[in-house]
Parts: C-alpha cells; structure tokens; sequence
C-alpha cells in the first residue's frame, strides 16, 4: 500500500489558492494514473491532502473516478510491479543506451525544453535534432544517431531550412551530409488530428526522435487545463519513440 506520508504532494498544494485546486488534483491524479497506481490507491494517498487544504474529498473522488473512466475507458489493470517498495540499490542500473542524448533526453520518453519566450528554444532543439541525426555531441554530451522528424507548428520550412544550415555550419557540418537522417515536416492541425501521418512518417523513414515546435499549438488545447494536456500526452506516448517538445510560458503563466 503506498505511503500517505509524500512530502513532495505537501510541497506541491502548498500556500494553494482555491481557484487552483481542481487543476493541482487533476495533475496529481494523472501523474498516479500514469505511474500505474489504481483508483483506490490514488484516493488513499490524496485523500488526506484534501483535506488539509479544505478541497472537498467527494469533488476528489469524483475527479479520479472520471480520470480513470476517460484514459482507460473503465478497464485499468495495474501492473502491481510498478507500485511495489524496493530498496535503491536494489534497482538495476541503467543501461547505457538508455538515453538518447546522454543524461538529458531518456530514450523512448517525452523531455521538454521550456523557457519564456526570445529564449533560443527553437535553436536549441534544432541543434539537437542535427546532433541525433549526426550521431555527434550535443553541448558536450553523447548522443545515439538516430533518424529525426522535426514537427513545425511556428514557422515556415524555408525559415527552418536557413536556420539548420546555419546551425550545421556551427557545428562543421555540411547541411547535404544529414539530409537522408533529418527529416520536417510543417504542421498546422492539433496533434490528435495528425496523429495517422505522424505515425506512419516513423514507420516510413525509421524516425527514433521527434522535435515538437511548439507544444502549446500542437496539443490544440488550452494549455492549463490539465486534464485535457494530460490527454495529449497519452497520445503523443502512442507514437513509441523519443520525443522533445519545445513549450513557451503563457501569459497566464507567468501571471
């Protein structure tokens, strides 16, 4: 049985404001859900933080019941392994290809790159994409060459294309020698709704890392709403490779 004592939750619902607390629990629930917790655990760890910040704990049982119903359509099976206790050293150690990019990007998970805006997000994950595809150093760290799809809600390809060439050029590379590893393509419906052609670009070209430019436009939601980004990260998990999502801070956010 998992511990009620996360101290981690404690600092998470911590000086809570109202008006937040139905989006902090629907975070805290998808975050459960997709650590392969069940409804009765998941309820039994949160209860008692609702409680401590006055959130009414029917209104918390009815968010799990729903969370649950909508990502797993009322059939979860929790794989016990996941939740059980072990001791640190107990746990295997990586392997060394576990990353795709060493220490930073796991291989087969989702990373972010997130900034306010002007931050050089765009250029920092194209230089990325150019080193998986190259199999070369990104900033001092290896990498594992990989076929790349970058997937562009921002700008045009003619803009992409100056900016890579440019970028290849800083790394001593001639643009031609990545052609057949770096592939883009522009994008301008929700990812949901690309979701077919996505996946059929990583069985096509043997992609093994995808850059989304940007992640607020491509989920094609709002981006604060949590249960709705929760899904979107369901879906973009479906694709089964690596994937970087480049996000920029909403006004909201940093209001």
């Amino acid at each position: 049985k998992p511990s009620r004592n996360n101290n981690w939750i404690s600092d998470t619902l911590r000086d809570l404001k109202e008006g937040n607390r139905n989006d902090s629990f629907t975070r805290l629930i998808g975050r459960f859900y997709y650590d392969r917790y069940t409804e009765e655990q998941t309820f039994d760890i949160l209860e008692p933080h609702a409680e401590n910040c006055d959130y009414p704990v029917d209104e918390l049982e009815k968010q799990i019941t729903e969370i649950y119903k909508r990502y797993s359509n009322g059939n979860y099976e929790c794989d016990r392994s996941w939740t059980t206790i072990e001791h640190i050293n107990d746990i295997p150690d990586c392997a060394e290809d576990a990353f795709l990019v060493e220490n930073i990007v796991p291989e087969g998970h989702i990373s972010i790159i997130y900034s306010e805006g002007g931050h050089g997000k765009t250029c920092i994950g194209a230089t990325l994409a150019l080193c998986v595809a190259c199999g070369i150093d990104f900033l001092g760290f290896k990498t594992q060459q990989k076929n790349v799809l970058f997937l562009d809600w921002e700008l045009s390809r003619l803009i992409h294309k100056k900016r890579v060439r440019e970028i290849a050029k800083g790394l001593g590379k001639d643009l031609k020698e990545i052609e057949l590893n770096y592939f883009y393509r522009p994008l301008s419906a929700a990812i949901s709704h690309e979701f077919n052609r996505i996946q059929k670009d990583i069985e096509n070209y043997n992609i093994g890392l995808i850059i989304i430019d940007s992640l607020g436009i491509a989920a094609g939601v709002d981006p604060v709403e949590a249960v709705s980004i929760i899904q979107v990260f369901a879906k973009m998990r479906e694709l089964g490779v690596t994937i970087v999502a480049i996000d920029h801070q909403s006004k909201l956010q940093e209001q």
